[in-house]
């Protein structure tokens, strides 16, 4: 392995790599598991004595379940993923990116909207301020929709920009909307034909879909690379291909007129966000909970990107209701 010059003396023999090492290694490329191969998973707080980082007291009863049996979201993984997206952010993009994203929908004042990937209510909170039209946003973390909504309360955006909690795998509207969207959230939705079609009957003529979402290009979604990726996610992956994704749209009588892989663009976001993060951790530092979040989270991403390589995509669809 060529010379790292950022590894202190000692880390991987004498001691443990430092979180901001492992962080690096990942940035950059590196295995690391090459980098600590003589050091075991131990407490790292010794490495950190500035103040920590602000982490919110909340409830997580009824919280869903990771395939590892922990809390899909905790106080510990908001703080970090905030610190890594940005402010009312959980994924990559932000307020720029994601505006960007829903630009073909021409909001107004008068449109009603809904948001099935709230998070933390950035984007329904944006919207509302900034186009002043009504955003019902929807998320899967109760714990993650309750910060949300008590956020929208503070902001004054309580009745304009509400985030309820919702089973995906269970959609039910009784309204109507002008315009629907959602990110990167129904690659783990097993049965998208039943999402499809509730969706098509919640958009009132001439309505609006817009998505993004993990799906396969013309790579088989059964590449056993996939496959690797698909048993360490958080939650079960069920992926599509993206023309399979377009034709049941189209089978909806759903007008497609946006089909476009965005993934180069997912990735430069991401390794932007993670290179800043890595420059946030030089005067900060974290308690011990919040360095195994930290670790989750960067390894999470990492491994989506490596998948990325074996035929992962991002895909972009927009659509209206005849």
């Amino acid at each position: 392995m060529p010379l790292v010059t950022w590894i202190e003396p000692g880390e991987g023999t004498n001691r443990p790599l430092r979180l901001k090492t492992k962080l690096r290694a990942w940035w950059e490329g590196y295995d690391v598991s090459a980098l600590e191969r003589a050091a075991r998973e131990v407490d790292e707080a010794a490495d950190y004595t500035p103040s920590p980082l602000p982490i919110p007291v909340l409830p997580s009863d009824d919280e869903p379940l990771t395939n590892a049996g922990k809390p899909l979201w905790t106080a510990s993984r908001i703080a970090v993923a905030e610190t890594l997206w940005g402010q009312d952010f959980l994924s990559p993009g932000g307020v720029e990116h994601t505006t960007y994203l829903v630009k073909p929908f021409g909001i107004n004042p008068s449109m009603s909207l809904l948001d099935l990937s709230a998070g933390l209510g950035g984007v329904s909170r944006t919207i509302a301020a900034h186009y002043k039209a009504w955003v019902t946003g929807m998320e899967s973390s109760p714990l993650v929709a309750k910060v949300a909504m008590d956020r929208s309360e503070k902001a004054g955006f309580g009745k304009q920009a509400p985030v309820l909690a919702y089973d995906p795998n269970a959609l039910a509207l009784d309204r109507r909307y002008d315009g629907i969207f959602c990110k990167e959230s129904f690659f783990t939705i097993e049965n998208k034909d039943k999402l499809f079609d509730t969706i098509t009957s919640g958009l009132k003529p001439g309505g609006q879909f817009l998505f993004t979402d993990y799906c396969t290009g013309s790579a088989d979604p059964s590449d056993p690379r996939l496959s690797a990726w698909k048993g360490r996610e958080p939650v079960t992956p069920h992926i599509w291909a993206a023309p399979k994704i377009a034709a049941a749209l189209k089978a909806r009588k759903l007008d497609v007129r946006i089909h476009e892989d965005m993934t180069d663009m997912q990735r430069k976001l991401i390794l932007r966000s993670l290179g800043h993060f890595l420059e946030h951790l030089d005067s900060h530092s974290m308690p011990v909970e919040t360095k195994r979040a930290v670790m989750d989270e960067v390894e999470l991403w990492a491994r989506r990107m490596a998948a990325f390589d074996a035929g992962l995509r991002v895909y972009r669809f927009y659509c209206m209701k005849h």
